[in-house]
């Protein structure tokens, strides 16, 4: 067995990463979930409508979905990930994932959370140090400069 490449992330790295973007996630859709019926109500000064908490309630649902999927789609990194010096990339390393590659990624890890989890351990014997899901949904979670590059 190849030791592994010290390029890619480790367990502790992408662990805190997650654990700070559970805390963004939390907290903004805390926020989109109770934040307009409370302005709702201070400037009506009435319960806000049927319509508007449904609505609140949605949005909040969506929110961690649609947060992983962009984040790792368009920059290729989380909040966490930055903070962390972190990115998810395609199976090649060097590409950001795709939209369908994101949409996946992210689904799987809010459906099956526990075994999103318990595949991160595979990251301590895999050379790339990939966890299962990086294995199906082919990615690589290597770490990246803070400088840009100048031409």
């Amino acid at each position: 067995m190849a030791a592994p490449d010290h390029t890619y992330a480790g367990l502790v790295s992408r662990v805190s990463a997650l654990g700070l973007d559970l805390a963004v996630v939390a907290a903004t859709a805390s926020a989109v979930r109770v934040l307009p019926e409370v302005v709702w109500h201070t400037i009506t000064n009435r319960v806000s409508p049927e319509w508007l908490t449904s609505a609140c309630g949605l949005a909040a649902a969506v929110l961690p979905f649609a947060y992983f999927t962009l984040c790792w789609w368009l920059p290729g990194q989380t909040l966490g990930q930055v903070l962390l010096g972190i990115a998810v990339r395609g199976h090649d390393g060097t590409q950001d994932p795709s939209l369908i590659q994101s949409a996946l990624r992210a689904g799987f890890g809010l459906l099956l959370a526990p075994l999103w989890m318990v595949g991160l351990v595979a990251i301590l014997w895999d050379p790339k140090r990939r966890a299962w899901h990086d294995r199906v949904f082919r990615t690589v979670v290597p770490y990246v400069s803070r400088r840009r590059k100048t031409q």
